[in-house]
């Protein structure tokens, strides 16, 4: 059964989470370490 919740502060790590695999998923091999990681702590800093 999928269940649909509205996110709230509990969610924040997970969602963090996998938005940062993604971008290194996405990016790892065409953009340098340095880019991600700027992108990351510009984005996902919680």
């Amino acid at each position: 059964m999928v269940k649909i919740l509205k996110a709230n502060e509990s969610h924040v790590e997970g969602i963090s989470s996998v938005c940062i695999r993604g971008y290194w998923a996405t990016y790892g091999e065409s953009h340098s370490k340095e880019w991600i990681e700027k992108v990351i702590q510009d984005f996902y800093n919680h």
